[in-house]
């Protein structure tokens, strides 16, 4: 399958690891135990997220015979509010968890362009990747971000129907993530790779977990849930300090081992 199914068995090896950490199991439900803590190693490979794409050449008019007033350059457009990568429990902000594949892949390739790598539809069972919903899956590849699909059942939709059901953002250089600080997705309150421990206390307050990495066979990691308990997001640290780093923020439903 080559270079695109490495990638794939890359993310979804590191997804199965995830929900070893955050509890899921086989029906992939959320609870309150430990959360994904090792992924950062899975997107070494991946590069930074995809320009938008070059606008078409487009042909030079003839020269006019009589002057004409110089015109004003257009501004280059940001992305609007509507356009923004926002994590969440309930997905990404312009995508959520239980969407069409097409209805996400074409709005996150709308915001970043063409993915890295797309594993197209790859059978769920038989490809190593460790027990995720579903008789296929496929995983697509932004750089930090990486969105998995799965024909279903899920916590997010029913057998049969293809959606999106799990999302992960990971540094590409795990030693280093306070220098991709700002690259990637963040949640509503600025929650990224590069975010400290202070920072997510700040966010988050009694909503927020930190784990000890001595205290836990996955390492430092964290846990966000809402009012009634429920886990919205997690990830890994490089240390459970005030100072200590994300490495990893994930959403949704992972696969199990």
């Amino acid at each position: 399958m080559g270079q695109g199914r490495a990638a794939a068995r890359g993310r979804l090896a590191a997804l199965a690891c995830a929900v070893a950490m955050a509890g899921c199991g086989g029906d992939g439900g959320t609870g309150s135990a430990a959360p994904q803590a090792s992924m950062a190693g899975s997107v070494s490979e991946a590069a930074s997220a995809a320009p938008s794409p070059t606008p078409a050449p487009f042909a030079t008019p003839a020269p006019s015979t009589s002057a004409a007033p110089s015109a004003t350059p257009t501004p280059t457009p940001t992305p609007s509010e509507e356009a923004r990568v926002v994590l969440d429990g309930g997905g990404l902000g312009i995508a959520a968890l239980g969407d069409r594949p097409e209805d996400v892949i074409e709005a996150l390739n709308g915001r970043y362009g063409s993915p890295v790598e797309d594993s197209d539809w790859i059978p769920a069972g038989e490809s190593g990747f460790g027990i995720c919903p579903g008789t296929l899956v496929r995983v697509v590849d932004y750089g930090q971000l990486a969105v998995a699909m799965s024909d279903g059942p899920t916590d997010y939709g029913a057998a049969g129907q293809r959606h999106l059901f799990a999302y992960t953002v990971a540094a590409r250089n795990p030693d280093d993530p306070a220098a991709e600080y700002g690259d990637g997705p963040q949640t509503a309150k600025g929650i990224g790779v590069g975010s400290t421990v202070l920072d997510l206390r700040a966010a988050f307050g009694g909503g927020l977990v930190v784990r000890e990495g001595q205290n836990d066979p996955f390492g430092s990691n964290f846990v966000v849930t809402d009012a009634d308990g429920t886990e919205l997001l997690y990830g890994s640290l490089t240390d459970a300090t005030e100072t200590g780093l994300v490495t990893t923020i994930n959403g949704g439903q992972l696969c199990g081992e």
